[in-house]
């Protein structure tokens, strides 16, 4: 996946998402709360906690979406 390639909403998107994986635990943390708050988000706070529990896919995904 190229960033080039993606709308400009989809860009902010992973931006969003990387920055919300490189944050200190406290403020991921936070992120997973407020997105459990909202039904819409349910899915994306799930996935934030796998990947809170694997941190090797955490820093996988960094990797990736920094490449992007």
């Amino acid at each position: 996946m190229r960033l080039a390639s993606l709308t400009r909403s989809d860009q902010r998107r992973v931006g969003d998402l990387l920055r919300v994986l490189t944050s200190p635990s406290e403020v991921r943390a936070d992120v997973i709360r407020q997105f459990h708050k909202k039904p819409d988000r349910q899915e994306m706070a799930d996935l934030l906690i796998l990947l809170e529990e694997w941190e090797w896919a955490r820093q996988g995904m960094i990797e990736e979406l920094s490449r992007a």
